[in-house]
């Protein structure tokens, strides 16, 4: 675990103040999650943690105070709970670490742990995830490489506060990172969660269900494992103030992913890149004075003087433009475009004590080329600027020299991206009929402060022009628009709406198709809430056909209560097609449904025993003890799985008598007779 010591930070900002709130409303994660269903999870039930799921991490290192021995520091306490201490024996401190490397890596989804974090000054504890490759080279590849995803880091130096970090290039001096600090003083005390919803595009991040920190930085495209830890470093404070043992207590952690996309089906998203086909950049633009300076290997977007971006052109010592021509007819033929991203590759920029960054923006200027394209003659002809975004500066250090020529090894070490969505003004332009066949965007140099000169804040591009030292194209590095879309796939299959009836205590599913072109088969899947779905079974499908065909499925073991059905259709190049509508019906429940025994029984008072639970249905089960007088003594909610699972319980403070314990979920209430000797 990577501390904030590293001389190369890259931090957005150092602290953000943001005002998150518990609620027992539906939060931005329930909302999430209705359309995710989990494919990973441990609630850490049982005496022991699951060593098919989990092994020790850095068993017997020393890492700065302390040595890493899990043996000594990790247990379950039998209600639940996963417990990870720091502990002081003599003048050694010792901590311990969990991972599921060589259980349990995935690339995208949304990541989630429930915990009580330490209570006292010196531990710093966190959940994240790592690729077993995150210090490799070439750096500044995390698509390829991978990085370490803070879901949450907590200590007590600084209370009230969560930290959520991207990590990239390994832990030496090329380490760069970039985070945030939430302000959340409720962190301090009980229960919370902490979340982080990975996809292709970018990390999000909650706490408490709701939305903390977004960041498109150190994306990683490859499979991540988890890791639980606590450390003795300094990050948290000095280890001699504090209390020990002291622990990070976790609920569970669980793994969700898209229910329309899961691992089985194909990718329904089509990415096109178009790279720009002429460019060129207007140098020293005082007003009315006429200097082109076109590039073959780069493009320089600057911007000095003045009391605003807008105030064009009156107030500039000099403004330094890049204009991009990009062919656009493709992106009319897209189907159904999701996003599109101004890529940009630079190699140089200039350091001011400044906010600043680069701005985009749309050109009216119908056409223009490369020799002819002046300051006054953009200003006449190009009309006003429609601004589109704007990117501040990324905090990265512009590189200490730039060889001539640029190698290959510069390119991968001091290239970096930055990425512009221009989404919304594609999309409306396709919508009005007037996206042109070619698209003309302007890159400024931007800088904020009034009455400041503000000189050379901006960034030096690769251009579409440039060549390695082997003479050829790097079409990579390229200004590039990128465009996502969904694949225009031809229906293979028309059919009539899904329906459901009980049979006795089955459920019938039926459906008709009336032609179907290259189908493969159906996935049926079923659901208790509605939201996340399993697969029951699959069905083969007729392949080619014409001629109306009828599909039935009996589901024999129904859920108690509540029950949603569909199906997917998947097509013979494996790509999934359609899903059908969600039926919902109600099974009643049989005494089949929930099962459960005690043992030992009798017991004695003072030691331990177990309820065995067999279910047919995964919910909050409601567990009561009371006496033979039908006085509750305690009472507790335990997460019942689909299956057999036991739960241990004590019978510490019970005298000789007779007990009852009852188990209730979805309505169903199952008690069992406990006698203790």
């Amino acid at each position: 675990m990577q501390t904030m010591t590293i001389q190369r930070l890259f931090f957005i900002g150092l602290m953000a103040l943001l005002s998150v709130k518990s609620t027992a409303q539906q939060t931005e994660v329930d909302q999430l999650l209705k359309n995710y269903k989990m494919v990973w999870n441990d609630e850490f039930d049982g005496p022991t943690f699951d060593a098919s799921k989990w092994s020790y991490r850095s068993n017997g290192s020393t890492r700065n105070y302390a040595i890493v021995d899990g043996a000594r520091t990790i247990s379950q306490d039998n209600n639940g709970h996963l417990v990870i201490s720091v502990t002081k024996e003599g003048d050694q401190y010792y901590v311990g670490q969990l991972t599921t490397n060589g259980h349990y890596e995935k690339k995208y989804g949304y990541f989630e742990c429930r915990a009580r974090v330490n209570k006292y000054i010196g531990p710093h504890v966190a959940f994240w995830l790592q690729s077993p490759t995150m210090g490799n080279t070439p750096y500044n590849q995390p698509d390829i490489n991978g990085a370490e995803i803070d879901v949450f880091e907590y200590h007590r130096k600084s209370p009230g506060v969560v930290w959520q970090t991207i990590h990239i290039n390994g832990y030496g001096d090329d380490h760069i990172q970039e985070g945030q600090q939430i302000a959340y003083p409720a962190v301090d005390t009980g229960y919370h969660t902490f979340g982080v919803l990975w996809t292709s595009s970018s990390y999000t991040f909650y706490v408490d269900g709701q939305k903390t920190y977004q960041t498109t930085f150190g994306l990683s495209k490859r499979t991540e494992y988890m890791i639980l830890s606590t450390e003795l470093t300094g990050f948290g404070g000095d280890p001699s103030l504090g209390q020990y043992p002291d622990s990070v207590i976790y609920d569970y952690v669980r793994v969700y992913e898209p229910v329309q996309d899961p691992d089985s089906l194909k990718d329904l998203q089509d990415t096109t890149t178009t790279t720009a086909t002429a460019d060129t950049y207007t140098y020293d633009a005082a007003a009315g004075i006429n200097s082109n300076y076109g590039s073959s290997t780069s493009l320089v977007s600057k911007f000095g003087g003045g009391t605003a971006l807008e105030t064009l052109p009156s107030a500039i010592g000099y403004n330094r433009r890049t204009y991009l021509k990009f062919p656009s007819a493709t992106l009319r033929s897209l189907n159904n475009i999701q996003q599109v991203l101004l890529r940009l590759c630079y190699y140089n920029k200039d350091v001011m004590n400044q906010s600043k960054g680069v701005k985009v923006s749309l050109s009216r200027l119908s056409s223009w080329k490369e020799n002819t394209l002046t300051w006054n003659s953009q200003l006449t002809d190009a009309g006003a600027l429609d601004s589109l975004d704007t990117v501040l500066d990324d905090g990265t250090l512009k590189p200490a020299s730039i060889p001539n020529p640029i190698s290959d090894d510069f390119i991968q070490t001091d290239a970096h991206y930055l990425y512009l969505d221009i989404t919304d003004t594609i999309q409306k332009m396709i919508q009005n009929g007037n996206l042109p066949d070619t698209l003309s965007l302007v890159l400024q140099g931007y800088a904020i402060g009034s009455g400041t000169q503000q000189y050379n804040s901006g960034y030096t591009y690769f251009s579409k022009e440039f060549k390695n030292t082997a003479g050829q194209t790097v079409d990579s590095l390229s200004p590039s628009l990128v465009a996502y879309s969904l694949k225009d796939i031809t229906t293979p299959v028309e059919a009539s709406a899904l329906t459901a009836r009980l049979s006795g205590s089955l459920v019938q599913l039926q459906w008709k198709t009336y032609k179907e072109i290259n189908s493969d088969y159906f996935i049926i899947e079923r659901s208790q809430d509605g939201s996340s779905f399993t697969r029951l079974t699959t069905m083969a499908a007729a392949g080619n056909s014409s001629q109306p065909l009828t599909y039935t499925y009996l589901d024999k073991n129904p859920l108690p209560g509540d029950n949603y059905y569909r199906y997917l259709t998947m097509d013979k190049t494996g790509a999934r097609s359609s899903i059908s509508n969600t039926v919902h019906l109600q099974t009643t429940a049989s005494d089949t449904t929930l099962q459960m025994m005690l043992y030992p029984n009798p017991a004695s008072g003072g030691g331990r025993l177990t309820l065995q639970v067999a279910s047919r249905t995964s919910a909050t089960g409601h567990i009561v003890l009371t006496d033979i007088r039908g006085r509750r003594l305690t009472a507790f909610d335990r997460q019942i799985k689909v299956g057999r699972q036991s739960i241990p319980l004590s019978t510490d403070g019970l005298s000789s008598g007779i007990y009852f314990i009852s188990l209730q979920i979805k309505g169903i209430k199952k008690t069992c007779k406990l006698i203790i000797k």
